[in-house]
C-alpha cells in the first residue's frame, strides 16, 4: 500500500485519509462471498464501471441495488478470487485514488468439469465522498479472462462457428457470461 503524500491543509488530509481507508477496506476483502461488506463502503448511487469487457464497451451499472445483483451474477463464475500485490496511489485529490493489482482466482466454465486457474492485473479508479466510494472503474485485459473461460481462443473469436467452440459471442451465450 502506497503511502499517503501530505495534503496542504488538516482538513484535507483528514479526509484522504478516511477515503484511503475505504479503498483499502474495500480492495482487502477476500474473494467471493462478500459484496455485501463493498457495498457497505459505498454510497447509495455508486457507479461501477468496467472498460475491459467483452464487446470491448463499458459495462456500466449505477446504484448498489444494480451492484449487488451484479456481484451475485459475476460470483457464479468464481470459485476462488482474491486480490494481491496491492498498491493504492493518491492523486493531488483527496477524494480520488488509482489502484494497481494483480487477481488471482479459479473460473468455473460450465462447458469443463473443473474450475481453471485466472490471472490477471487491474488498474481501479476510485472517487470516494467523504469515506464512501462514489465511483469505481476497472481496466484489465479481458483476454486473459477469456483464455481463463476457454483454455483456448476460437481461431475467429469475433465470428460465427470458427474454431473449436465457434465464436466468441456463441461461447459466452453458452457459458452465460
Amino acid at each position: 500500500m502506497s503511502k499517503l503524500a501530505p495534503c496542504p491543509s488538516a482538513k484535507e488530509q483528514a479526509l484522504r485519509e478516511k477515503n484511503y481507508q475505504a479503498v483499502k477496506a474495500y480492495m482487502e476483502l477476500e474473494g467471493v462471498g462478500h459484496h455485501e461488506e463493498r457495498l457497505a463502503l459505498c454510497t447509495e448511487d455508486v457507479f461501477f464501471e468496467v472498460v475491459s469487457t467483452k464487446e470491448c464497451l463499458p459495462e456500466r451499472v449505477v446504484g448498489k441495488n444494480k451492484l449487488r445483483r451484479r456481484f451475485l451474477e459475476t460470483e457464479k463464475f468464481w470459485a476462488k478470487y482474491t486480490y494481491t500485490n496491492i498498491e493504492i496511489i493518491p492523486t493531488q485529490y483527496p477524494e480520488t485514488f488509482f489502484v494497481e493489482c494483480d487477481a488471482e482466482g479459479l473460473i468455473v466454465n460450465p462447458m469443463f468439469s473443473e474450475p481453471h486457474p485466472y490471472k490477471n492485473y487491474y488498474m481501479i479508479l476510485f472517487n470516494v465522498e467523504s469515506g464512501l466510494i462514489r465511483d469505481i472503474r476497472q481496466f484489465t485485459n479481458p483476454m486473459n479472462l477469456y483464455h481463463s473461460f476457454w483454455k483456448t481462443l476460437p481461431d475467429n473469436i469475433y465470428g460465427t462457428g470458427a474454431g473449436a467452440y465457434g465464436g466468441l459471442k456463441e461461447a459466452i451465450a453458452m457459458a452465460k457470461f
